[in-house]
């Protein structure tokens, strides 16, 4: 993991990236035309791993798998993270609770009877990003603080309150952990390494420089790579080389050791763990919100209501035209997108 670090502080350039807006609108050429089925609830709140289902007297949240977990008593939280048994929920007012379910017929349901309270704290900002990895919890709060708690001593172990935060996204990247630390994003595009053995931070590394709305898209780690994307840059760690490219980024993820990134002007780009530029696909005018992979399809959901179906090459596009689209809240998941209180099946 030191080598991380040294990487990072050899190799890390900043650079100043402005974006922009247009008032044009994706209007393919050829579509085929399917609609939404409507749900008899809708989508309240979503952030990079769950969405929230309103309308309904239980808490629901549905995953990326399309599974959906069920909570009680936690009407005005969020679903942050989940691992193995445990749920970790937070609402505005800064309270948050780690859950662990009990219940053995029902992984997936949080209920007075079924779980047992972990840990609870009423922070002084809202937490907005968590992971959690056998005791360790990580959070981000709003203010941009950074925390790290032992679950099994309800001890903050760590706080660090990183840079002023100006402006943020609601999709955006959650801690991971990589060996004996945490990675934190932070909201002022930066990544924070943080050693849980000694507890001291190891390394503060900026990605990217724009003022406003910069922040941290995708953190992903395998045993040979390290991959970091904001709004305004792509690094990568791959074999001991560190490389990094400026883009105005807006979705991206990792699949298979290349990485895709959609900007902001409508481009799809696919990337080897060097960053060289595999094949590229320009939707014009197009505004991209959403995109997943179900195993070699990468979907996208575009801000008028057209899908887009590609293969992992880019060479073979299918656009449909989703008739009954509301521009609402948008979720993917590996079955379809939901969008306010439509779902549609790929």
């Amino acid at each position: 993991m030191q080598k991380y670090s040294a990487l990072f502080l050899s190799g890390v350039a900043a650079f100043f990236v402005g974006c922009g807006t247009n008032s044009h609108y994706f209007t393919p050429s050829a579509y085929d035309s399917a609609k939404g089925k409507e749900c008899f609830y809708s989508i309240k709140q979503t952030n990079a791993n769950f969405a929230k289902i309103s309308n309904l007297p239980m808490l629901k949240f549905v995953n990326k798998d399309n599974k959906q977990i069920v909570v009680e008593n936690y009407k005005n939280h969020m679903l942050l993270a989940k691992y193995a048994d445990d749920i970790v929920l937070a609402d505005d007012t800064g309270h948050l609770v780690v859950l662990k379910n009990t219940n053995e017929s029902d992984f997936l349901t949080y209920s007075k009877l079924g779980s047992t309270k972990v840990y609870e704290n009423k922070f002084f900002s809202a937490i907005i990003l968590a992971n959690i990895k056998d005791n360790i919890l990580a959070l981000v709060s709003a203010d941009n603080t950074l925390y790290a708690i032992d679950l099994d001593t309800k001890q903050v172990i760590f706080t660090h309150e990183q840079g002023t935060n100006l402006g943020q996204i609601s999709k955006l990247a959650n801690p991971i952990f990589v060996q004996d630390y945490i990675i934190y994003p932070t909201l002022d595009a930066k990544v924070v390494f943080f050693d849980i053995n000694t507890q001291q931070i190891t390394q503060n590394v900026p990605v990217g420089y724009e003022q406003f709305f910069n922040n941290i898209l995708l953190l992903s780690n395998t045993q040979s790579s390290l991959v970091i994307v904001s709004t305004t840059k792509v690094l990568s760690l791959y074999q001991n080389n560190l490389k990094n490219i400026d883009i105005n980024a807006k979705n991206a993820l990792v699949k298979d050791g290349y990485i895709y990134v959609v900007t902001d002007d409508a481009r799809l780009i696919k990337f080897d763990l060097n960053l060289q530029e595999i094949s590229s696909v320009k939707f014009e005018f197009a505004r991209i919100n959403d995109m997943v992979f179900v195993d070699d399809d990468l979907y996208l959901l575009e801000n008028n209501g057209y899908m887009i179906h590609t293969n992992t090459n880019l060479d073979q596009i299918k656009i449909t035209k989703i008739k009954n689209y509301k521009n609402h809240k948008s979720y993917a998941t590996s079955s379809g997108f939901y969008f306010g209180r439509y779902f549609i099946k790929f």
